[in-house]
């Protein structure tokens, strides 16, 4: 079981809730580039995966060339996503926090396997905006990855998902092997 897959599972499943409770939800794929938008809202489906590498979210908005998708394309975009080198915390909170700012009651789940670090001053502006919007930020864990001290300061809550996961899955793993 990759962090990958486990995020990607996480993702799909947190998608599969908010759609059921026909709400909306923006996927923001990233490594060190952010690498798509796909949105699920009201039983449409967009994307901008095109292939790109897109430096910030005013990039995927100008070049992203958003496209309708059926939700059974929007779910692989998903659901296939890979690591492909680097983490940038500050590319991924950027846009998330753009598009929390353009919906109302949005929350953002920020899941990763890698260690980052936000800067102070990047911190203090998506707290007032938090504070302005009332959206919450949840950071989950995957993985050898961490967030530092800046990115803790940001989060309303942080799971950890080494803390007893991969050891209950491990221990079912090992036993149906060994029968």
């Amino acid at each position: 079981l990759s962090n990958m897959t486990l995020a990607n599972g996480l993702t799909m499943a947190m998608v599969s809730t908010a759609v059921r409770q026909k709400r909306d939800v923006h996927v923001v794929g990233f490594t060190c580039f952010l690498k798509h938008v796909t949105t699920f809202s009201k039983g449409k489906c967009t994307t901008t995966s095109n292939g790109h590498r897109f430096a910030d979210i005013k990039a995927v908005e100008e070049r992203g060339k958003v496209k309708e998708i059926s939700e059974a394309a929007a779910i692989g975009i998903v659901s296939r996503r890979s690591a492909d080198g680097g983490t940038n915390f500050h590319r991924v909170m950027e846009g998330a926090f753009y598009l929390a700012q353009k919906n109302t009651k949005a929350d953002i789940v920020f899941i990763t396997d890698c260690g980052a670090e936000l800067y102070e001053k990047d911190v203090d502006q998506y707290r007032a905006i938090k504070e302005d919007i009332g959206t919450r930020v949840f950071g989950v864990i995957i993985g050898d990855g961490g967030f530092g001290v800046e990115t803790r300061r940001l989060l309303d809550e942080e799971v950890n998902l080494n803390d007893g996961f991969f050891n209950a899955a491990g221990t079912i793993i090992n036993a149906s092997a060994s029968t």
